[in-house]
C-alpha cells in the first residue's frame, strides 16, 4: 500500500467519528416524506423539502419551546422519525375539539401535531403526549430545494393552549373558595394566556374559572360558569339557586 493510500485511509479514520458525532449531537439535514406538515412542510406533492435539524437545544440544554418544528422518534416505531410541530409543553393544557375538559401535559412529556389535521397520524388520535427522551431536534429552516429556503418560525394554532404560568394561579385560587368573583376575575385576565395571545379579560377570567372549578367539589359562593367561546358572557349565579339544581340533578357548572 502506498504513502498516499494510507494518509488517506488514517484521514478517513479520524474524520469519520467527528462526523457521526456531529451529525448526532450537533446537527443534520434530513429529507421531510409526506403530508402531514402541509403547507409549511412539502407543499407540493412532486416535491420534498430538506429540512435543517439542530439539535443542541433539546439534547444538551434541555429546551423545549412550544410552536416548534421538531424530529423525534415515533413512540410506536423506534425506526422511524417524524416531523410534527410542538403545540404544548409539560404543564400546559390543550384544548382538542370535540371536548369539554382540555388534557393537561404531564411532567417529562409534550404534545405534537402536525400543520395538516387531516393527513396527519399525531398526539390528537395516535399516541397522545410524546416523551421528551424520544426528542431528536429542531428543524430550524428549509435548505432544499433552493426554491424553498426559508425559516422555520414557531407558530402555535390560537386558543389550543392553556399555558402553565396561567393554570398555576387557577390552582392557587382553588385552594382560596373565599376569593370574590371581582378578584377572579381581575387575576385570571391578567394570568390566563392562551397560545401566547392574551385574550379578551371576561374570556381569560372564564378560561381561567373553568380550569378552576373542576378541581375542587365545593362551589365558589355558588359561583355558575358558563364558557363557550372567546367571546362567551360569564353567567353568576346565587347558592340558592346553584343548590336548586343540584336537588334536581343538574351539575352546577356547565362547561
Amino acid at each position: 500500500m502506498t504513502a498516499g493510500w494510507k494518509g488517506f485511509l488514517k484521514q478517513v479514520a479520524w474524520s469519520l467519528p467527528v462526523a457521526i458525532a456531529f451529525t448526532d449531537c450537533i446537527a443534520c439535514v434530513i429529507r421531510v416524506d409526506g403530508q402531514s406538515m402541509q403547507p409549511t412542510l412539502n407543499p407540493d406533492p412532486d416535491s420534498r423539502d430538506w429540512v435543517l435539524v439542530e439539535k443542541v437545544t433539546y439534547k444538551l440544554f434541555h429546551r423545549y419551546k412550544r410552536g416548534e418544528v421538531a424530529v423525534f422518534w415515533a413512540p410506536d416505531d423506534p425506526h422511524q422519525q417524524l416531523v410534527k410541530r410542538m403545540i404544548a409543553v409539560e404543564g400546559d393544557m390543550v384544548w382538542e375539539e370535540g371536548k369539554r375538559m382540555p388534557t393537561r401535559i404531564s411532567a417529562g412529556r409534550c404534545w405534537m401535531e402536525g400543520d395538516n389535521p387531516h393527513s396527519s397520524g399525531d398526539s390528537r388520535n395516535l399516541y397522545g403526549p410524546v416523551h421528551l427522551g424520544l426528542l431528536e431536534g429542531r428543524a430550524t429552516h428549509v435548505v432544499w430545494p433552493p426554491s424553498r429556503m426559508q425559516r422555520l418560525p414557531p407558530y402555535v394554532p390560537p386558543g389550543r393552549v392553556v399555558e402553565d404560568e396561567g393554570d398555576s394561579l387557577a390552582r392557587a385560587l382553588a385552594y382560596k373558595p373565599e376569593a370574590s368573583w371581582p378578584q377572579l376575575h381581575t387575576a385570571a385576565a391578567r394570568t390566563a394566556r392562551v397560545g401566547s395571545k392574551a385574550l379578551s379579560s371576561s374570556a381569560a377570567a372564564a378560561r381561567g374559572a373553568q380550569l378552576l372549578l373542576p378541581m375542587q367539589r365545593v362551589s365558589m359562593h355558588g359561583m355558575r360558569l358558563l364558557f363557550t367561546e372567546p367571546s362567551a358572557s360569564v353567567l353568576h349565579q346565587t347558592g340558592a339557586e346553584y343548590a336548586g339544581e343540584q336537588e334536581q340533578g343538574g351539575h352546577g357548572c356547565a362547561l
